[in-house]
């Protein structure tokens, strides 16, 4: 289905709400009102193994940002942030990887159409309608480490 735009509502000037109509993965549809949202993808907490987050809905953004905090480090850990959109089939595809992640520190991924292609760390890309973040160990050691996001129109 195509996008539908409606204009809903409207203030003391006349001026309405744009907002999108969206066909969900399961065949309802929704309402989506553009606009900044950020949430939580993996919770702070000491890890040993590849990870995936649960599959994110989009609703109505195009871009968005994979902030991966990551507070402490044993030994010589290694991992790798992938920003996943998901296809028909059911399978999941690259948007973007990060380089190797091995020490403390605030990281940050761009996925979004204005973005410049700069390896590891920006794609000039939509987000799909289905995403995911995986978090790919390169070894067992232990990394503690949060994954939140930001996305915007």
């Amino acid at each position: 289905m195509a996008d539908q735009y409606l204009v809903m509502g409207s203030d003391l000037t006349g001026a309405g709400l744009r907002v999108r109509l969206v066909e969900l993965a399961d065949g309802s549809f929704g309402v989506a009102v553009p606009g900044p949202r950020s949430l939580t993808i993996l919770a702070n907490a000491s890890r040993t193994a590849t990870v995936d987050s649960p599959d994110q809905q989009n609703l109505c953004w195009r871009g968005l940002h994979v902030v991966i905090v990551v507070a402490g480090v044993t030994d010589t850990p290694s991992i790798v942030v992938k920003i996943q959109g998901k296809h028909a089939g059911g399978g999941y595809y690259d948007l973007l990887a990060s380089a190797a992640i091995t020490a403390a520190g605030t990281y940050i991924l761009k996925v979004m159409p204005w973005a410049a292609n700069v390896a590891n760390v920006s794609a000039a890309d939509l987000l799909p309608a289905t995403w995911r973040v995986r978090v790919e160990h390169g070894d067992a050691d232990a990394i503690e480490y949060a994954v939140y996001a930001a996305l915007g129109a």
